[in-house]
């Protein structure tokens, strides 16, 4: 019997910013009085919760999770004419492939034990054909054996980790110390993922040497850093999208701007009219336009 598949995972609720981060920018000077009459802690939940629903209309605009998840799908995959199999994933940067099993149909696949050469291509996982040919599946693309051929369409089903790490510092981290403790290490690979602390002034590049749970191992910091400090691998133009929205949507000044609008009515290049079309990079929907899920 084949396992439950979601096609469509949900939305992760992975902040994009902290709070931290917001009020180190100049649009927090328009986003100190959010709670009539409330107290500095109720403006940092409230920020909190902004930062929330922004992070959110992200990931919709995009149609995919930005965040790093893992993330399980299935479907019909083909056979190239190089007996390569190239499968379509819904999410977009690959990071890692966990597992990938093929067969004639979702009650008869087998796991492929090599994955070694996987290639990563925006929205596409490519397993070369000798990782097919040796593996107990008995795959013989080029040879037309089994069944298995070029243009072939087979069942497939494929794990595998996507996206941004965005996490935070669970505790402490001392200047000089060798090793961090995270919040969540998903998508976070060894000798492979630049992450940004950001940590205002004191903020720094770290490249993991080793990874055991969510304690990182890396060259001896140069700042100290508290707990709950932004560790991130996000493009800063995601987090300056979420900067626009946050000004934008949640302050009066900014919206007489006018509305963020998908036609870039809200954001026009000065001299342009309503209706043009002409988008400027002001406007989120071009910064996040490289992210939008492909399918």
């Amino acid at each position: 019997m084949p396992s439950v598949v979601t096609q469509i995972p949900a939305y992760s609720t992975t902040p994009y910013l902290t709070v931290a981060e917001l009020k180190r920018n100049p649009i927090y000077t328009q986003l100190q009085k959010l709670v009539p009459g409330g107290s500095d802690a109720d403006n940092d939940a409230e920020l909190a919760r902004i930062i929330m629903r922004v992070s959110a209309m992200i990931n919709g605009e995009c149609r995919q999770n930005l965040s790093a998840t893992v993330d399980t799908e299935a479907g019909w995959v083909t056979l190239s004419d190089y007996g390569e199999l190239r499968i379509h994933t819904r999410n977009h940067p690959v990071r890692q492939v966990l597992s990938v099993s093929v067969g004639t149909d979702p009650y008869n696949t087998t796991a492929i034990s090599d994955l070694s050469q996987t290639l990563f291509d925006p929205w596409r996982i490519t397993i070369p054909a000798r990782a097919l040919t040796g593996s107990s599946i008995g795959f013989e693309p080029m040879l037309s054996l089994s069944g298995y051929r070029p243009g072939r369409r087979v069942w497939a089903q494929w794990s595998y980790v996507n996206g941004f790490p965005v996490t935070t510092l669970s505790a402490p981290a001392l200047a000089g110390a060798t090793s961090m403790i995270v919040a969540d290490a998903t998508g976070i690979l060894v000798d492979q993922t630049t992450l940004t602390v950001q940590d205002g002034k004191w903020l720094e590049h770290i490249t993991p040497t080793a990874l055991s749970g969510n304690t990182l191992t890396v060259a001896p910091l140069t700042y100290a850093h508290q707990a709950g400090v932004g560790v991130n691998a996000l493009p800063d133009d995601i987090q300056e999208a979420a900067l626009f929205l946050i000004s934008r949507v949640h302050d009066s000044w900014s919206m007489s701007m006018g509305a963020i609008t998908h036609d870039g009515t809200g954001a026009r290049k000065p001299g342009s009219t309503a209706g043009t079309g002409v988008r400027s990079l002001c406007d989120p929907g071009v910064i996040l336009a490289p992210y939008k899920r492909v399918w």
